[in-house]
């Protein structure tokens, strides 16, 4: 469960989106290293588990530069995956088979809820990042790591604001008199 997290925190990717990565997809020998989101894991009926070759979206397929953080996950899991899995997935299951997004958010939930962090779900590590981006960067910076076609849906529903109330000090001064 970590290690999908980091990656969902280091890329803004959706949760099948991760567990779709294949190490083909990964680039760690470049300057910059990568990972290109290009599919997605669902679920077909007759044939269980598989990868979709594209993301939800068009605009989904996308190369991302990833921090060091993430490098070392995938370093690490590169070194302790010796054993060839179905796809070829950086994050496979237990057994080395795809693994499914309902068991990981199941997965998830009883991991947050030993932790007392029962308000964190898979989508806030995405909104997380999508926040990060746009104040640090800008709302477009934010839609391209979250493989938005525009910014209209990710400032509507992935980036957390905080408004500007009005100037009402004169008024709520008399609540501080003696």
């Amino acid at each position: 469960v970590p290690d999908v997290v980091d990656a969902m925190l280091a890329t803004g990717a959706r949760i099948g989106e991760v567990l779709a990565l294949r190490w083909e997809d990964v680039d760690l020998a470049g300057e910059v290293p990568t990972v290109t989101i290009s599919g997605t894991v669902v679920r077909v009926a007759g044939q269980g588990m598989t990868i979709q070759d594209h993301p939800k979206s068009s605009a989904g397929r996308r190369r991302l530069k990833i921090p060091a953080f993430l490098v070392e996950v995938l370093l690490r899991r590169q070194v302790e995956q010796l054993e060839s899995t179905a796809f070829n997935v950086v994050f496979p299951s237990a057994v080395g088979t795809l693994r499914d997004p309902t068991n990981f958010r199941d997965q998830w939930r009883q991991a947050r809820d030993r932790l007392g962090m029962t308000w964190v779900v898979p989508h806030t590590f995405r909104k997380s990042v999508a926040t990060v981006l746009a104040y640090a960067e800008d709302s477009r910076t934010a839609a391209g790591q979250l493989g938005h076609a525009g910014t209209s849906v990710t400032e509507r529903h992935y980036v957390a604001r905080t408004h500007e109330g009005p100037d009402a000090r004169e008024h709520l001064e008399a609540f501080g008199q003696e």
